[in-house]
C-alpha cells in the first residue's frame, strides 16, 4: 500500500492515479498528490487553500508492495494530475490532464521532466468543454492514440471517454514517427 506523505509534505493529503512501469527488476511509479484542496471543494474536514495545486511524485519498489520515495519533492509541477507515463525509445513520455486539454512532458530518466505544452487541445465541442481527465497514451507500432475523460462539467464529475488518434505532428512530439 502506498500512503500520502508525512504531515506538511506536498502530498500529505492525498495520492492517486498512478502510472507504473516495471524496468530493470524494479517498479517505477509516478502519481499525483496534493497537500490541500481548493477553496470551495465539496470535501469536509480537509485542509483547503486558494493556492492549492497538484504535482507529480515518484516512488520505487522491488516487489510492487513496499514503496520508497527517492526524493521528498515532486518530480513535476504545473498543477499536473491524472498521470500516464510510457517509455518511447530511450526516453519517457508523460501525459497529464488539464482544463486546456492533455499536456505532455518528456524525461530522459523519469526524475527530471520538461514540459512540452499541450499535446491535444480541447475539441471545441461541448463534450470536453472543461478539459481532459486522466489521459492514457496507447502507443502501437502503426499508430498512437490518446484516450481521456472528456469533462462535460466544470466540477469534472460528468465525464465521457474520448478517443483521439494522434496526427503525424503530434506523434513526432511524443517521439514516435
Amino acid at each position: 500500500m502506498f500512503r500520502p506523505g508525512a504531515d506538511g509534505a506536498w502530498d500529505s493529503l492525498l495520492v492517486g492515479r498512478p502510472s507504473v512501469l516495471h524496468e530493470d527488476g524494479r517498479f517505477r511509479m509516478w502519481y499525483d498528490g496534493r497537500r490541500d484542496l481548493p477553496v470551495g471543494a465539496p470535501a469536509e474536514g480537509v485542509p483547503k487553500s486558494d493556492r492549492s495545486i497538484r504535482a507529480v511524485g515518484y516512488a520505487e519498489s522491488i516487489d510492487g508492495l513496499t514503496w520508497t520515495r527517492p526524493q521528498a519533492e515532486p518530480v513535476f509541477g504545473e498543477d499536473a494530475g491524472g498521470v500516464h507515463v510510457v517509455r518511447i525509445g530511450d526516453g519517457l513520455v508523460m501525459t497529464v490532464e488539464s482544463r486546456e486539454g492533455t499536456r505532455l512532458a518528456t524525461s530522459p530518466d523519469g526524475l527530471t521532466w520538461q514540459s512540452q505544452g499541450l499535446l491535444v487541445d480541447r475539441s471545441g465541442a461541448d463534450v470536453d468543454r472543461f478539459g481532459h481527465v486522466t489521459p492514457f497514451l496507447l502507443v502501437e507500432p502503426q499508430r498512437v492514440t490518446l484516450f481521456a475523460g472528456a469533462a462535460l462539467s466544470e466540477s469534472w464529475d460528468r465525464n465521457r471517454i474520448m478517443r483521439v488518434p494522434l496526427s503525424v505532428q503530434q506523434r513526432a512530439s511524443v517521439g514516435v514517427r
